[in-house]
């Protein structure tokens, strides 16, 4: 049966890992020793970073805005300058202006560029554009040097929010129940030309099967063979665009999660989908796609939605929001310590800094939809960050992400800038970089403007700045993942656990090591000592390296990266149907005050059930590994803000363990309280009754509460 819970405790954040771009775990005020929540260099960069000055708030003595504010006073003279200074440099431009695109070769070798002009998006470096009915093959170009130090997307803590929903119901523009059921949620208007022998069925609503089956000659997007000597682990940016046409709406939920969560990744990247996208571009290279349809993304956020949260939400500053500014290649957060008032927060608006919303999805319902339902296809926490930057204004320097991000443009334009990784070490960070300056990183290999309904992806350590173009303001959003989730994270939780057992049970791994181990090695023995000899030992330290491979065990380093995952989730969203079947919605009426009608669910043997979603929960065994008790970790509880509270679980005895897993396995499939695998039909009601209760299960109809002998007491 269920156990009562025990008290799950926090799992804590090691103090040796540097707050990152995507996570700050700890709401630190950002004026605490004048350090800026989002300049703290990672442990690769903080040796000679030098961090950018803060802004602390200090204590108000004077009722003048100017003392207390000096910055956005101070800030209206050098917007104009500004503004001055980038109407002379688009002068001055010429055909090379922003939106039209750059690229330098300065013969040391680099990767390719992006070329844009108003008509089309070309790429550089043997790559394929999909345009307008036809395939074009590119020149190749020579390799940018790789490039290294700030980062954009945090996602943080909120301790005291009043979040509203949205007042859209489930049809809204931003899932559309109306979709064309032929097409899987795909409403593909581009018809693409590949080559003599293959074509793509894209107009007939049929999803491309990949890319590289539309190229001629079996050539992946973007991957085109450079004449450069240099090479780079990663091939150069493509670019994608769809021809205009019937509007792909955002897949509403179907009841699958994990095909919902593939229809909602291929219509953010469409149109490519998800296999080629995989298989070419993730952690590869960057990507854009133009959809040149500004109503694409409708309905996820506005500055309208952004204006009604300042107004009714609790939005705490360093907490859910940063006020920030780049100029004259300083870097600067203007953060004070409490509530951010929607008049100071448009004002430092108005005054040239940029808004960043560090967690939307605790206060907008769409948003929170997106992130929950890509966690799905990821099995990794994804979080976003909003940013709302003023005409012709950059937020932040030029730095990389320790994420993959992708990045949606949801109002006005954005001049986006991408830069290569320094070098190989820094191709696939762990950790984010510092703040670069101008003169440190390099030449670009991509620049473009984006426009509403576009999308940008980019890999982590890509070097990255944007800045909004001078007529119009720009808000987009960057969903973020995958932070820390490489092979190297699970070979630091394998690989000590695999020795700890390999000294436990092998005696090779106890016995002492030579005499002469100190005098064959060490820096002062390396050209001295015997070579055979020190051949011999490193010849028994490699068969002892090999014999610990034995001793790993992948399925409980799983089970640890799964019970992080459901700690880091935001819960699912549930629609207002699948409320009406589950135990957060069962409807108690009261007969009159202090009275409940009646407390009792409507199942019976042949009530069917499943799990809220495929991933949302996880069985493990106990850490003492006791044979009675198991844990079934779930986020189904969680708070839509991160780690404010401890993570869910309960405690389960060892014959459950097999209808748990029944159910988690038969999913989507309804099952009947019959068919789950125990001995007794008084088993079954109770521990779909516990289970139930836990919220972790969903009924295929509607759960009542009834009056009755066979029903579920809860």
């Amino acid at each position: 049966m269920v156990k009562p819970s025990k008290s799950g405790g926090r799992r804590p954040t090691p103090d040796r890992i540097p707050q990152s771009a995507f996570a700050v775990y700890k709401s630190v005020p950002t004026n605490q020793q004048d350090i800026n929540v989002d300049q703290v260099p990672s442990r690769e960069t903080q040796d000679g970073v030098k961090n950018s000055p803060s802004f602390s708030s200090g204590v108000v003595k004077q009722k003048s805005s100017r003392t207390h504010f000096p910055f956005r006073h101070s800030l209206k003279k050098k917007a104009k300058k500004l503004r001055k200074n980038l109407e002379a440099s688009q002068a001055g431009d010429g055909k090379n202006g922003p939106g039209k695109g750059t690229h330098t070769d300065d013969g040391k070798g680099s990767q390719s560029a992006i070329l844009l002009d108003k008509a089309m998006t070309k790429q550089v470096n043997a790559s394929h554009l999909m345009d307008n009915h036809k395939t074009t093959k590119l020149k190749s170009a020579s390799r940018l040097q790789y490039k290294s130090s700030d980062r954009s997307v945090e996602l943080s803590t909120s301790h005291s929010l009043t979040g509203f929903e949205d007042d859209t119901n489930e049809g809204s523009s931003a899932f559309n129940e109306n979709r064309d059921p032929n097409s899987n949620g795909m409403d593909f208007a581009t018809k693409t030309k590949v080559s003599s022998t293959k074509q793509n069925q894209i107009g007939k609503g049929i999803p491309p099967s990949g890319l590289d089956e539309d190229l001629p000659n079996g050539t992946s997007s973007g991957t085109g063979q450079s004449d450069s000597k240099h090479k780079t682990p990663s091939s150069g940016p493509i670019s994608v665009r769809k021809a205009t046409g019937k509007v792909l709406r955002m897949p509403a939920p179907t009841g699958d999660s994990e095909e919902d969560s593939k229809s909602l990744f291929n219509w953010l990247i469409h149109p490519m989908t998800d296999k080629p996208f995989m298989s070419t571009i993730w952690e590869k290279k960057p990507a854009l796609i133009r959809r040149r349809v500004a109503s694409y993304a409708s309905g996820i956020f506005s500055t309208d939605d952004f204006n009604k949260m300042l107004h009714e939400c609790n939005v705490q500053y360093g907490v859910n929001l940063d006020v920030t500014s780049y100029q004259d290649g300083v870097r600067q957060t203007h953060n004070v310590e409490g509530r951010v008032y929607p008049a100071v927060a448009w004002d430092y608006y108005k005054n040239g800094c940029s808004l960043r919303l560090k967690n939307p999805q605790a206060f907008s319902k769409p948003v929170w939809r997106v992130c929950a339902t890509l966690q799905e296809y990821f099995k990794n926490m994804v979080g976003a960050n909003m940013y709302l930057t003023p005409p012709g204004t950059q937020g932040f320097a030029p730095h990389y992400d320790d994420i993959e991000a992708f990045v949606l443009q949801l109002e006005g334009k954005k001049h986006w800038r991408l830069y290569n990784p320094v070098c190989s070490k820094e191709t696939l960070p762990r950790y984010s970089s510092g703040n670069f300056k101008d003169d440190e990183i390099g030449d670009q290999i991509f620049d473009a403007v984006l426009e509403p309904g576009d999308l940008l992806y980019f890999p982590r350590g890509f070097i990255h700045q944007a800045q909004a173009v001078l007529n119009t303001h720009s808000l987009h959003i960057t969903i973020s993942t995958y932070q820390r989730n490489s092979w190297a994270d699970a070979l630091e939780d394998l690989l000590p656990k695999a020795l700890e057992k390999a000294v436990r049970e092998d005696m090779e791994f106890r016995k002492g090591l030579p005499v002469d181990y100190s005098t064959c090695f060490g820096y002062q023995n390396r050209d001295h000592a015997n070579p055979a000899r020190r051949k011999q030992i490193l010849t028994k330290v490699a068969d002892l390296i090999h014999k610990l491979a034995d001793y790993v065990d992948v399925d409980d380093n799983a089970d640890v990266r799964a019970k992080s995952f459901l700690y880091d989730a935001l819960p699912p969203v549930l629609s207002q149907e699948e409320m009406g079947r589950c135990i957060q919605g069962a409807p108690v009426k009261l007969s009159k005050p202090g009275v409940p009608s009646s407390c009792q669910c409507g199942v019976d043997m042949d009530t069917e059930v499943r799990t809220v979603r495929k991933n949302s929960l996880r069985i493990m065994r106990s850490e003492d590994n006791d044979d009675d008790d198991f844990y079934i970790f779930h986020c189904v509880q969680n708070p839509r803000t991160y780690h404010t509270e401890e993570q869910k679980f309960f405690v389960v005895t060892k014959d459950c363990v097999p209808t748990v897993e029944y159910l988690i396995h038969s999913y989507p499939e309804y099952k009947s309280v019959r068919s789950m695998p125990l001995s007794s039909d008084a088993d079954k009601m109770n521990v779909i009754g516990d289970l139930l209760e836990k919220g972790v299960l969903l009924t295929k109809n509607n759960l009542d509460l009834v009056d009755g002998n066979d029903c579920i007491s809860l």
